[in-house]
Formats: C-alpha cells, sequence, structure tokens
C-alpha cells in the first residue's frame, strides 16, 4: 500500500513563496520523499511510515517557521 498527502500552509502570501511553505517542503524532501509542489498546496507518495514522517517535518518546520495553519488530505494512492 502507498499512500498520497497533500498538504497546504497557511497563511498564504500572495507573489512569493514564503519561508515557512519552504521550510515545510523542505523538511519533507529532506524525509526522503517526492514532493510535488504546486500553486497553492504541495504533494507527497510513499510508503505508509515515510509519508507520515515526511509529514510530521513538514508540519513542526512550518509551525516552527511562523505558519498559523497545516491542511492535510491524506488517501490511498490509487
Amino acid at each position: 500500500m502507498r499512500l498520497r498527502a497533500e498538504f497546504t500552509v497557511f497563511p498564504f502570501v500572495e507573489g512569493s513563496l514564503p519561508s515557512y511553505v519552504q521550510a515545510a517542503i523542505d523538511a519533507a524532501r529532506a524525509s526522503g520523499v517526492r514532493v510535488d509542489v504546486g500553486p497553492l498546496s504541495s504533494t507527497v507518495e510513499g510508503e505508509p511510515d515515510a509519508v507520515v514522517d515526511a509529514l510530521g517535518a513538514a508540519q513542526s518546520a512550518a509551525f516552527a517557521g511562523g505558519a498559523t495553519r497545516f491542511v492535510l488530505n491524506l488517501e490511498v494512492a490509487g
């Protein structure tokens, strides 16, 4: 089984990628999963333990950097 997770970090800042969003992306990548960055959210996919670890690292980095909200959608990858 593989999981797919989409996460969005708030608040949005129009026209630039806030440092707390970049920190979340970098932390997820450092966990060893592939991160696809979209205009409003980022997606990770992989083995369940790897995805959960990446999400934990991403949310920790986001909040440490000043984010106020971390929204997550998690599903079994088809």
